[in-house]
Formats: C-alpha cells, sequence, structure tokens
C-alpha cells in the first residue's frame, strides 16, 4: 500500500529506506468540463493514475516504498480558457525542482510527477524540472567520481502522448474530445458522486472545425463546455482507461529506476 505523504509522520519519513524508496507528485489545472464533470477533474485523473502506479510498483518491485505527494492545482495548459485556472511554466518546473532537491537533500533519489493534463507546455515545464533536477552532464561526472549520484525526476506522463497528437497541435492543446465519453468515463470510474445525473441526458457536442476559430476563442477566454458525447460513458470502460496508463508508464519507470535514462 503506498503512503499518503500528507497523513506521515516526520519519523515515518526519516525511517523511509532512501535507496528504495520513490515518490509521486500529481499536478494539473483546473478547468471547465462541462455542466456535468468536476472542474479539478484532471488533478483527480493524475492522482488517481499516481496512487495506482504507486501501488504496482511496490507490488512488482518487492522491497520499495511508494510515497504520494499531495495533488496541487498547477496546470500550464488547459482545454478551456473561459473557466480555467493556470499557472506560468517556471512556477510549476520550480515548485517540481525545489521540492524535489528538499527531498535529496534527505537522501530521497527517485522522483515522477504525473500531470492530469498532457499539453505540450505543462510536458515541456515538467522535463524541464527533470532536466534541471539532475544537473549538467560535468556535474553528473563529478558527483560519479564523488561516490554520488543526482536525483531523477521522472515525466511520466510524457511517455501518454503519440507523435500524432504532438503533430497535430505542438504548441496548444487541442482534443478531438473534451468532457465527453472518455472524461466522463475517467469521472465514474474515480469519484461518481461527483458526476451530475444529467450526464445521461446531454447531447453530443461538435468540435469546431475550423482550427483558427479555435485558436481564436482560446486567444479571448471564450473556449469553455464540452465537446464529445458525454451520455456514452461508462465506469468499466473508466477503469480500463486509468489501467492502460499504469500499464504503459510502470515498465518505463522500472527502466529508469534500473538506470536508463529519464530524458528518453
Amino acid at each position: 500500500m503506498a503512503l499518503i505523504f500528507s497523513k506521515c509522520t516526520a519519523a515515518s519519513i526519516n525511517s523511509l529506506a532512501r535507496e528504495s524508496t520513490i515518490f509521486f507528485f500529481p499536478v494539473g489545472p483546473i478547468e471547465d468540463h462541462g455542466p456535468h464533470l468536476p472542474i479539478v477533474l484532471d488533478i483527480l485523473e493524475a492522482e488517481a493514475v499516481a496512487v495506482k502506479t504507486a501501488e504496482q510498483i511496490e507490488k512488482v518491485q518487492p522491497g520499495w516504498t511508494s510515497v504520494v505527494m499531495p495533488a496541487l492545482p498547477l496546470g500550464i495548459d488547459s482545454n478551456t480558457t473561459h473557466l480555467s485556472i493556470s499557472v506560468r511554466p517556471h512556477v510549476l518546473r520550480d515548485w517540481l525542482v525545489d521540492s524535489c532537491r528538499h527531498l535529496s537533500r534527505l537522501g530521497f533519489k527517485y522522483f515522477v510527477c504525473f500531470s492530469g493534463h498532457l499539453g505540450p507546455k505543462q510536458l515541456t515545464a515538467i522535463e524541464d524540472a527533470s532536466r534541471l533536477l539532475r544537473g549538467t552532464l560535468m556535474l553528473r561526472w563529478i558527483k560519479k567520481a564523488m561516490g554520488k549520484t543526482s536525483p531523477v525526476l521522472i515525466s511520466a506522463s510524457s511517455a501518454l502522448v503519440d507523435r500524432k497528437t504532438v503533430k497535430a497541435s505542438p504548441t496548444w492543446p487541442d482534443p478531438e474530445e473534451h468532457g465527453g465519453e472518455r472524461d466522463t468515463s475517467i469521472a465514474l470510474a474515480i469519484s461518481p458522486e461527483l458526476v451530475s445525473e444529467n450526464y445521461l441526458e446531454l447531447k453530443e457536442q461538435r468540435k469546431n472545425r475550423s482550427k483558427s476559430s479555435r485558436l481564436w476563442q482560446r486567444c479571448r477566454g471564450k473556449l469553455s463546455g464540452y465537446w464529445g458525447v458525454p451520455a456514452s460513458a461508462k465506469r468499466d470502460l473508466g477503469i480500463k482507461l486509468l489501467s492502460d496508463q499504469v500499464d504503459f508508464v510502470t515498465p518505463k519507470i522500472l527502466s529508469v529506476l534500473s538506470g536508463s535514462n529519464p530524458e528518453r
């Protein structure tokens, strides 16, 4: 069972083995997902995937301990802009770097960040934090010569973005669905009590086919609501989607724990 950092005492954290403890940071933006879903859905998803992955790591790596950090509303990108709360890139990046550095001073080495939103700026900030934490190649050589190693931060969610998605919208998030079947299924799997019962009555909303119009709405802060088919959502689908994320990223995390480059 993964430890929840907010419920731990200082003594319990200090008792953890430094070489076999891994910390998970769930983050995401606050934004409109339609009239039926909570505005913190991205954060809830990041936390759910982080907890499930933490438990999976402990299962396949006997002797390892996973610690899940508090889920925080730190999102740079958002799919909608009318009702969204985001932060500047350096806020997310620096918070990750500072948090990991403070824990690394206690001797901990391994950190993973999950984002409930896969926007390009969001993932870039997390990846930048990873590079800053590791330091330059020269610094790593010096540490190695001194018998020390740099802490490692893995941007786990970066592995969930395929090339097709990056090519379609390399600079701003532009998903085919938002608040539709996929997101509603995820919410039903995580916290069904937070899903408004009227989702079954919501009609399909189609995405504006003009990319320039979508970008204009976005820049004006007018992009809102949902697009997709919320009424098609199923809890079982949400459970599968969460499990698929865990199954996909776990081997990649394990490879980094075995010495692979976290930036590959």
